[in-house]
């Protein structure tokens, strides 16, 4: 469901900066009557379709929405945010076909990846090297001082965790690089940038992005 809230969401809010939508489903009354079949539940069809009108009365009673309306192809030619999508090839709980068919609708800059593996399998690397790539690419975070990306690169490769001093050593380096920076203000927002967490420089971004799109909007 993460995937589907997120693609919903997307098609009414555009200053989102990108998304990341691992086996999305299409559409969820077929999905349901997909499952029946997966899973050989012996059970006239017709029964199938009466139990899932039965739900949907009594989730529109208490949550107040259709279950009917949750069908993403209707939404994916609307929604322009940048979306990397994933599923597993071998996916038997969310079939693949799900995500072709969001994709192929889609109306912004997109990309598909399918890897082996189930809906519940390990994600392969190549697919979280993909991952951060995206999100490096539509975030732009700040950039390390070379010398400290030197250090980083080394600290990482010797196994991280391993090496407290030349961590310290790294950590030493920002600190210095935004005080020699100092002079210039926006040289030093840059640098102290750098020390902050992920979820710190993310939420900068985003934000940043927000501001500029309705900037934009305002225009």
């Amino acid at each position: 469901m993460g995937a589907v809230t997120s693609l919903l969401y997307g098609a009414e809010d555009p200053s989102i900066a990108g998304m990341v939508l691992d086996s999305a489903f299409s559409n969820l009354y077929e999905l349901m009557l997909e499952l029946v079949d997966v899973y050989k539940i012996r059970v006239p069809k017709f029964t199938v379709k009466m139990a899932v009108h039965y739900m949907r009365r009594v989730i529109q009673r208490r949550a107040k929405f259709d279950i009917m309306d949750l069908n993403v192809v209707q939404f994916a030619p609307k929604t322009f945010i940048p979306a990397l999508f994933g599923h597993a090839s071998s996916d038997v709980f969310i079939q693949s076909h799900h995500t072709d068919r969001i994709h192929q609708a889609y109306a912004g800059d997109k990309n598909l990846i399918k890897f082996d593996g189930d809906h519940n399998s390990a994600r392969p690397q190549f697919y979280y090297d993909s991952v951060s790539i995206f999100f490096y690419n539509v975030l732009n975070p700040p950039q390390f001082p070379s010398a400290c990306s030197n250090k980083l690169e080394k600290y990482y490769n010797r196994g991280a965790g391993t090496n407290e001093s030349l961590l310290y050593e790294i950590i030493n380096g920002l600190r210095a690089a935004g005080t020699d920076a100092g002079s210039s203000s926006a040289a030093a927002a840059s640098f102290t940038n750098a020390t902050k967490s992920v979820v710190e420089l993310l939420t900068e971004r985003v934000n940043q992005l927000s501001v500029k799109n309705d900037s934009d909007l305002v225009s």
